[in-house]
C-alpha cells in the first residue's frame, strides 16, 4: 500500500499560537525560515512573505523532503540496493504527491548503455510574446 501525502496532518499545520513564537534554528529541520526568506529574495527582492507563511512553508518543505527521502530509501532497500537512485526519488514524488517529474528521454547507445538525449527546442518568439515580455519588464521596473 502506498502511503498518502502528509497533509492535512496537524504536524504540517501548527496551531496559531505555536506559529507566533519565534523558534531558533532546529538542527533536525532541513529547511528553515531563513532558507525560505533567501529563496523569496532570489525570486523577487521586492516581495516579502508574512512570517507565519514563511514558517508554514518551511514546515511543509521539511515534511516533503523527509517523506520523499524515506519513501525513496524504502524503494532502494526493496530493490536490494544500498544506493539511492534518482528514479527512486522520482517514483516517490509521483506516488506520494501526484507530481509528474519531467525527465529527458533516454536511448541506448551502440554499446547498450543508456544515455541522455539532448533535445533542442526551438525558441518560439512571436510578436505577441515579445509584446507581453516588454509589458512584464515594464511592470517590474515600476
Amino acid at each position: 500500500m502506498v502511503p498518502q501525502p502528509p497533509y492535512p496532518s496537524s504536524s504540517l499545520y501548527p496551531q496559531p499560537s505555536s506559529i507566533q513564537q519565534s523558534l531558533p534554528r532546529n538542527p533536525s529541520q532541513l529547511v528553515d525560515v531563513i532558507d525560505i526568506k533567501n529563496l523569496t529574495n532570489r525570486i523577487s527582492s521586492k516581495d516579502n512573505l508574512d512570517p507565519q507563511v514563511e514558517k508554514i512553508l518551511a514546515l511543509m518543505a521539511d515534511e516533503f523532503i523527509r517523506n520523499t527521502a524515506e519513501f525513496a530509501c524504502k524503494l532502494a532497500k526493496h530493490r536490494d540496493s544500498d544506493t539511492l537512485e534518482k528514479d527512486d526519488v522520482k517514483f516517490a514524488i509521483e506516488k506520494l504527491y501526484n507530481i509528474q517529474v519531467p525527465t529527458k528521454p533516454t536511448q541506448l547507445d551502440q554499446s547498450g548503455i543508456r544515455t541522455q538525449q539532448q533535445i533542442n527546442f526551438p525558441q518560439a518568439s512571436t510578436n505577441n510574446y515579445k509584446a507581453n515580455l516588454a509589458l512584464v519588464r515594464k511592470a517590474n521596473e515600476q
